[in-house]
């Protein structure tokens, strides 16, 4: 049982190796600085979801077939590799093969640390637990992107002062030192009791359960869905937020380092909180908030405001602290431990679909007008969170009167 417990050390600092991001605040003024526009910037990590989205699947049906261990040394190893190749990398494709491998480890980590961390709960009988437990390890991924903004901000500024020659490339050499931190942490977890299943064909067996989870199960669907749209709606604002930094006059390293740093320590925070939300709300109604808060985000940010947009991002940010955890839980609550990582994996998949089709269009448009493009974004996840919302309580309307009856 103790081997089980020091699961969710090993599993903080497999989130630390992925988010103690040292080039993360800086990362568009590095593109940029190369000739890229936002449109090359945002096809570059199109190709990463691909990439991953190509993998997700498979590899959640791996790690509940052949272990979330091994599933996770993979996905630990390639991260090391990925970065290491950014810094040699010198054209265009040379990024796009680094996010390739980044892409595939990415996605041998997704699903399979969720579903680690709940089956390692679930033999220590803290099942219900869980959305507070998968809210301190988000909490120190989202603290370790925070306290990294702060050393990478001062630490590019150094190298592009000390080294202009190379300059923030080789930032890299020390993000593929942190990633490697993670490969060991993996070798060490243990392997939680899970009801295992018969090895079926992989494929078949893959086709199967997300044939059950997308059109069987209503409430499967739905929660997925709706997860996964919130998930691309933040995982977009995190690519358009340091270029409205940048036009807001924000441009010296060290202070994109704290404001990137400040943004992930409220997630962090909020992380942390995000189960008395629930608690206190109720699913629809956090849903509702959560809705609300990232549409006004995107939508409200098309006005010429000044600084005070910073305040909008911090309460976009604070709200994606709330999202994270509860809406895996809502997940987790209605699936089976034999496929959970597999349904987890799911929503990945379906999050890295939307943002693959949505960001190279949404990087075209903020080339020629970054505010309108956040305004039809904003607009583009607000009427499809609503349309989901709407299925999501009339089934649950449907459950109360079944209990009731």
């Amino acid at each position: 049982m103790r081997g089980i417990r020091n699961n969710i050390v090993y599993l903080a600092i497999i989130k630390y190796s992925k988010w103690f991001m040292l080039f993360m605040p800086l990362i568009i003024k590095f593109y940029t600085g190369l000739g890229f526009s936002m449109n090359q910037i945002l096809i570059l990590q199109s190709i990463y979801s691909v990439s991953m989205l190509s993998f997700e699947i498979p590899s959640g049906y791996s790690s509940d077939i052949f272990g979330r261990r091994i599933t996770l040394i993979i996905g630990t190893v390639c991260g090391f590799f990925g970065f290491t190749m950014y810094i040699f990398a010198d054209f265009f494709w040379h990024f796009a093969i680094a996010e390739i491998i980044m892409g595939v480890g990415m996605s041998f980590v997704s699903g399979a640390d969720s579903a680690m961390l709940y089956d390692s709960l679930f033999d220590m009988k803290k099942q219900s637990q869980y959305s507070k437990f998968e809210g301190r390890v988000t909490a120190v991924g989202n603290y370790a992107e925070a306290i990294a903004g702060i050393f990478g901000g001062i630490l590019a500024y150094s190298l592009v002062k000390h080294f202009p020659s190379y300059g923030l490339q080789s930032i890299f050499i020390f993000q593929a030192i942190i990633a490697s931190t993670g490969i060991p942490a993996s070798i060490l977890l243990i392997e939680p009791k899970r009801h295992a299943p018969g090895k079926k064909e992989a494929l078949k067996n893959i086709l199967k359960i997300s044939h059950f989870a997308l059109f069987k199960s209503k409430e499967l669907r739905y929660n997925i869905l709706f997860s996964a749209l919130i998930g691309s709606a933040t995982l977009t604002m995190a690519w358009f937020v340091q270029k409205l930094f940048l036009s807001l006059g924000v441009t010296h390293e060290t202070h994109l380092g704290y404001l990137w740093a400040a943004l992930n320590a409220a997630v962090g925070t909020f992380t942390l909180f995000a189960y008395k939300v629930d608690k206190k709300l109720g699913n629809i109604k956090t849903m509702v908030l959560i809705t609300l808060l990232i549409s006004i985000g995107y939508i409200t940010l098309i006005f010429n405001i000044g600084f005070y947009s910073l305040i909008i991002i911090f309460i976009f940010y604070f709200t994606r602290g709330i999202a994270t955890p509860v809406l895996k839980d809502y997940i987790n609550r209605i699936t089976a431990s034999e496929v959970r990582a597999t349904i987890l994996s799911l929503r990945s998949f379906i999050i890295r679909i939307i943002f693959s089709v949505m960001g190279p269009v949404i990087g075209w448009l903020s080339d020629i007008d970054l505010r309108k493009a956040m305004f039809y974004t904003g607009i583009f996840y607000l009427v499809l969170s609503i349309f989901l919302l709407r299925k999501i309580k009339k089934l649950s309307k449907i459950e109360s009167n079944l209990n009731a009856a």
